[in-house]
């Protein structure tokens, strides 16, 4: 739900998701703000996970705290791949006041 950089872990999670794909085809990922990084794109292409992830465009804050049940409605539960040390799990509260699941790595 935050930007899908290189050091929030999303590559790592594009790999474990094709990997998963393997064992259950029924399975989706979704990530927000994933049509606004060319190499999330690319990524996506490459690994032929196209068709079980769902790319998004970012919001703006505001607008992005007012739809958030929306945005989690059809979610399952939340994945926060982050590389590094996150000093306030922002995506970790949001997912649960929005009453989802989440997995922090």
């Amino acid at each position: 739900m935050s930007y899908p950089d290189r050091e929030k872990g999303i590559f790592q999670l594009l790999s474990a998701f094709s990997l998963a794909l393997k064992k259950n085809e029924k399975i989706r990922l979704k990530v927000p703000g994933g049509l606004e990084s060319p190499q999330v794109i690319k990524t996506v292409k490459k690994l032929g996970i196209e068709d079980h992830v769902i790319l998004t465009n970012r919001v703006p804050y505001d607008q992005y705290l007012k739809s958030l049940r929306d945005i989690l409605n059809d979610v399952d539960f939340v994945v926060v791949p982050n590389l590094y040390i996150d000093t306030w799990g922002r995506v970790v509260i949001e997912s649960m006041l929005a009453g989802r699941a989440y997995y922090s790595y």
